[in-house]
C-alpha cells in the first residue's frame, strides 16, 4: 500500500502558478520544436503573455514546480554531468529557484558517489530564506551501497534488504519536504531525481526501476547513448519508458568525440514520439573539473541554460493544457449518462495519468490560477473495469505484442493463439463442466444481444419449432442488461429504457426479489412478493454473509419455500412455450443500484426454469470474474448456465471485449446444412487479437492473486465487518452491501423515489467528503458505493472502507 499511496502528497504539492523565460540562441525550428518562447527578455525573465495563450499583457516570474527524473539509456552515458549542468543552468535560467538532487540508490563508494559531484559537497538541508538557495544545490543520496555493483547484487552482498516501498517512501518524504520548505520560503523547487543505470536497470529488491518508480510518474529526460550501438539502447530505453506511461519530453545527447552523431537517427525515429532530442557538447573528460567544464566553455552553459527553459516551458505548457481541459471538453464531448446543463466547468474532473487504484486529476483555482495534480483513489473501478490496476505494465506488454504482431484481422474461419488461449482459459475457468464454446463480441451490451439469440433458438429446438416466436425472457425487476435496442428490452421499463427510445417494449415478466443488506448491524433478507399467494412483507436475520450463501443449508427453510411458492405461482400465469429464457444478473445487481440479490431465491428461479427446459442465461457482465470474490456469481448460486456473458473485468481494464460461453447444446442448435441456419451475428473486431491477448494476461494473473484463497471463496476479502456494521447503523443509511470488491451504502432519499434518479442531499455530501479526501466516486441515485480492484491488497481497502465510514459520520456533523 505504501508504494501506491505514498507519493499523494507530494503530487498535490506540485503547482502551477506562472511562467518564465530566457535567452535565445538556437534556430527557430529547433527552439519551436522543444518548446523555447518565441521572444525573451534575459534581463526580465518573462516572457509575453501571447506565447503562454494566457491572459494579461505579461506574465508573473516562474512559480511552478519543475520536477524531473533523470535517466540514462546506460550506464556512462553521462547521467550526472547532465544533471550538474541542469542544476547550474536554474540557477541562472529561471527566477528565485532552490535546486534539490537527488540520487535514490548509488552503489561504490563515497568517493565515486554522483551526488557530491553534482555540488562539490552536501549542502544544507533546506532552502535558506535569505536566498543562499541561489547559492547552493541540496544533494541527498538516500541508499548507498559499497560494493560497484548493479544494485540487487550490491544488496545481496551486504545482506541488506531495501525494498521498493523504501525507496518510494524515502524520495517521495524528500522531495515533498523541499517543496514544502519551498513553498513557505516562496521560492520556486527545481529537483532532479537521477536513477541508477539504464529504466530497465535492477533495484536493490530485483524489481525493474521505471516500474517501481512509475509510483511517482514525473517526466523524464532521458540521456542518450552516443557510443557505438547507442542509437538501439536509446530507442529501446525510450521505448520501455514510454510503455510504462511516463513523458519523455526530452532525451538529451552529448556530441560523440568519435562523431558518430547518433542524434540525427534519433531525431527521425522519435520524430513522432513528443520527446525533443537536445544536444549537448561533449562530456568532460574523466579527470576534469566539472566546474571548469561548465564555466570555461560557454557552449556548455548555454545550451544547459536553453535546456532549462525548455523543461520549464515544457513543465508549465503541460499545466496549460490541463487547465483548458475542462472548457475543451464541454465543447466538443458528449458524455455517456450525463445531463450537460446541470455541469459545471468546475465539476470536470481532469485526468492527467493513472496508475493500480489511483487517476492522477489536475485541478486549477480560478480565483488564484493555481493548479495542482491530486491523485484520488478510482472508486468505480474504471466504471467496473479496473482489473489488474491501473497501468499494469504486464497488460502494456501484451496489449502492445499482440498490436506489432498482428494489429487486427478479421475472425470468421480464422484461428490465431490469443483467441484459442483466451478461449481454454474461459473454458477451464469460469465455463468449467458445462460450457463447450466461447462466442466473442465487442462489449457487454452486445454479448447479451448474442445471449439471447443463442438462448431463443436453443429454447424453439427444444419445443421443436422451425421459426422463434415472439418469446418473453423471465427477468428481475431493476435488472440492466446494456443500451443496445435488445436488450433494453429484456428489463422492466425504467429512466435507461422506455425514456430513451420509442422502440422499447418490455418484453419479459420480471420478478420482484428478496434483497440482502447489513441494517442496523444485522446482515438482512427482505422480501415483498408481488402477486403472489406466498405472504406479505418478509425479514429474516443472519449472523454472517457466509450464512446467507449457505444455499445447502437453507434449502429447508421457510424462506425457500415462500420463494418457491412465488416463483411457481408467476410462472403459471404464462404459457410455458411463450417464455424463452431466464436472464439474471447473478447475486448482484449494479446498475440497478448494487442490489445484493438472495441467491437462495435465484436458485430456486433457475431450478424452476431448467424444469420447464427454459434456457438459463447468466449475465455476468459485472458479477463475474472476481467481482464477487470468487469466479463467477454461479459458483455463489451453486448452479450453472447454458450461457453466460463476461465483459468488464475481462481485459482488465484496457480494451473493449466480451466473450459468451454456451453449452454443446447451445451449440449444436445452430448446426444445419445451410449457412442460413448459422449465428450470423458478428462485429468488425470480434475476437480482435489486442483483446484477446490482454484477457489472457489478465485471466492469469487473478489465477495467481493471493487475496483469494485456494478455493477461489473468499466472500469478505476486502472489507472489514465492523466497519461495515458501524455504517450500517449510521443515521440516514438504510443499509449497506459489502461483497468481493463491491461496498455500497444505500441512504435515506430526499422524497418517496428510488434507483438512479432519485435525489439526496446526503449523497452529494458524503461525495463531498470523499473527493476532499481523495476518493473519486460517482452515485446510483441515493446509493453511493466504491470498489477496488480484484488486486488490491485488503490493507488499501480497509483504507478506503473507512473513509467511507467517515463520510457517513459526516453527515451528523452540522
Amino acid at each position: 500500500m505504501a508504494l501506491r499511496s505514498s507519493w499523494r502528497g507530494l503530487i498535490n504539492r506540485c503547482t502551477a502558478r506562472g511562467c518564465i523565460g530566457g535567452r535565445a540562441g538556437r534556430p527557430k525550428r529547433w527552439r519551436r520544436q522543444c518548446g523555447i518562447p518565441k521572444r525573451c527578455t534575459s534581463s526580465a525573465r518573462a516572457f509575453s503573455a501571447a506565447d503562454t495563450g494566457s491572459p494579461g499583457a505579461e506574465c508573473e516570474p516562474a512559480a511552478h514546480d519543475n520536477v524531473f527524473y533523470v535517466w540514462g539509456a546506460n550506464t556512462n552515458v553521462g547521467k550526472t554531468v547532465l544533471s550538474y549542468a541542469v542544476m547550474q543552468a536554474a540557477d541562472r535560467a529561471l527566477f528565485n529557484t532552490a535546486r534539490l538532487f537527488v540520487k535514490p540508490v548509488q552503489t561504490g563508494p563515497v568517493s565515486e558517489h554522483d551526488a557530491p559531484r553534482v555540488n562539490g559537497k552536501i549542502a544544507p538541508s533546506h532552502p535558506d530564506q535569505k536566498n543562499n538557495a541561489r547559492q547552493t544545490i541540496c544533494v541527498r543520496t538516500l541508499f548507498q551501497f559499497e560494493n560497484p555493483v548493479s544494485p540487487d547484487l550490491a544488496a545481496e552482498h551486504e545482506s541488506r534488504h531495501v525494498g521498493d516501498e523504501h525507496i518510494i517512501r524515502a524520495t517521495h518524504n524528500v522531495v515533498e519536504n523541499w517543496v514544502k520548505d519551498c513553498i513557505g520560503n516562496k521560492t520556486n523547487p527545481f529537483v532532479l531525481i537521477e536513477g541508477a543505470g539504464g529504466p530497465l536497470s535492477p533495484t536493490p529488491s530485483g524489481s525493474l526501476q521505471a516500474d517501481v518508480y512509475r509510483h511517482i510518474p514525473f517526466p523524464v529526460v532521458l540521456v542518450a547513448d552516443n557510443r557505438l550501438g547507442g542509437i538501439s539502447s536509446t530507442l529501446a530505453a525510450h521505448e520501455s519508458i514510454r510503455l510504462r506511461g511516463f513523458d519523455v519530453p526530452f532525451v538529451v545527447i552529448f556530441e560523440s568525440d568519435a562523431g558518430l552523431a547518433n542524434d540525427g537517427a534519433l531525431r527521425r525515429h522519435l520524430r513522432d514520439s513528443h520527446s525533443c532530442v537536445f544536444v549537448m557538447p561533449p562530456l568532460p573528460k574523466p579527470d576534469d573539473s566539472l566546474h571548469d567544464w561548465y564555466s570555461n566553455h560557454s557552449r556548455v552553459h548555454e545550451a544547459a541554460n536553453e535546456l532549462v527553459l525548455a523543461m520549464d516551458r515544457w513543465n508549465l505548457q503541460r499545466h496549460e493544457t490541463l487547465a483548458r481541459a475542462p472548457l475543451r471538453a464541454q465543447r466538443d464531448l458528449w458524455w455517456p449518462f450525463t445531463q450537460h446543463r446541470l455541469v459545471s466547468s468546475d465539476a470536470v474532473t481532469v485526468i492527467d495519468s493513472a496508475f493500480h487504484n489511483d487517476v492522477l486529476t489536475f485541478r486549477r483555482e480560478e480565483r488564484t490560477g493555481k493548479g495542482a495534480f491530486v491523485p484520488m483513489f478510482d472508486a468505480v473501478g474504471a466504471w467496473w473495469t479496473n482489473g489488474l490496476g491501473h497501468g499494469d505494465v504486464g497488460l502494456a506488454k501484451s496489449i502492445a505484442a499482440a498490436a506489432g504482431r498482428y494489429g487486427h484481422i478479421l475472425f470468421p474461419q480464422v484461428a490465431h493463439a490469443p483467441a484459442l488461449e483466451l478461449a481454454d482459459l474461459l473454458l477451464n475457468g469460469s465455463g468449467k463442466h458445462w460450457a463447450s464454446r466461447v462466442f466473442f463480441s465487442d462489449d457487454g451490451s452486445t454479448g447479451i444481444e448474442v445471449s439471447l439469440k443463442m438462448a431463443f433458438r436453443l429454447r424453439s429446438k427444444r419445443l421443436g419449432l422451425e421459426e422463434s416466436p415472439e418469446y418473453k425472457i423471465i427477468g428481475l425487476q431493476d435488472s440492466y442488461h446494456g443500451d443496445t435496442l435488445g436488450a433494453m428490452n429484456c428489463s422492466p421499463s425504467s429512466v435507461f429504457n422506455s425514456q430513451q427510445t420509442p422502440w422499447y417494449t418490455e418484453s419479459g415478466i420480471f420478478f420482484k426479489c428478496p434483497t440482502v443488506q447489513m441494517r442496523n448491524g444485522e446482515w438482512t433478507v427482505e422480501y415483498v412478493p408481488a402477486e403472489s399467494s406466498a405472504g406479505l412483507k418478509h425479514h429474516a436475520l443472519f449472523t454472517s454473509l457466509e450464512d446467507i450463501l449457505d444455499l445447502k443449508g437453507r434449502e429447508g427453510s421457510e424462506l425457500n419455500a415462500k420463494y418457491s411458492a412465488a416463483i411457481e405461482f408467476v410462472l403459471q400465469q404464462n404459457r410455458p412455450e411463450s417464455l424463452g429464457a431466464l436472464l439474471i444478473e447473478p447475486v448482484l445487481q449494479g446498475a440497478g443500484g448494487m442490489k445484493l440479490i438472495d441467491p437462495l431465491f435465484q436458485r430456486q428461479l433457475v431450478d424452476s426454469c431448467r424444469a420447464r427446459g427454459i434456457p438459463i442465461v447468466f449475465d455476468e457482465v459485472f458479477s463475474g470474474l472476481w467481482r464477487l470474490g470468487c469466479e463467477s456469481g454461479a459458483i455463489l448460486l451453486q448452479t450453472h448456465p447454458d450461457i453466460a456473458t463476461y465483459s468488464k473485468l475481462l481485459t482488465g481494464g484496457t480494451v473493449p471485449l466480451a466473450a459468451t460461453l454456451a453449452s454443446e447444446q447451445v451449440f449444436e442448435s445452430f448446426a444445419g446444412d445451410l449457412k442460413a441456419q448459422a449465428l450470423l451475428h458478428g462485429h468488425s473486431y470480434s475476437g480482435h487479437v489486442i483483446g484477446c491477448a490482454a484477457a489472457v494476461h489478465s485471466l492469469q494473473q487473478y489465477e495467481k492473486m493471493p487475496t483469494f484463497d485456494a478455493h477461489k471463496r473468499c466472500f469478505g476479502a476486502f472489507w472489514d465487518e465492523a466497519v461495515v456494521r458501524d455504517i450500517s447503523v449510521s443515521p440516514g443509511v438504510r443499509g449497506v452491501v459489502a461483497i468481493g470488491t463491491v461496498l455500497a451504502v444505500e441512504l435515506e432519499p430526499d422524497s418517496s423515489s428510488t434507483g438512479y434518479t432519485a435525489k439526496s442531499e446526503s449523497v452529494q455530501r458524503i461525495l463531498d467528503h470523499l473527493r476532499a479526501h481523495g476518493v473519486f466516486s460517482r452515485p446510483l441515485g441515493n446509493v453511493v458505493y466504491v470498489m477496488c480492484a480484484p488486486a488490491t491488497e485488503r490493507a488499501e481497502a480497509e483504507v478506503l472502507a473507512r473513509k467511507v465510514q467517515a463520510a457517513v459520520h459526516s453527515l451528523s456533523l452540522p
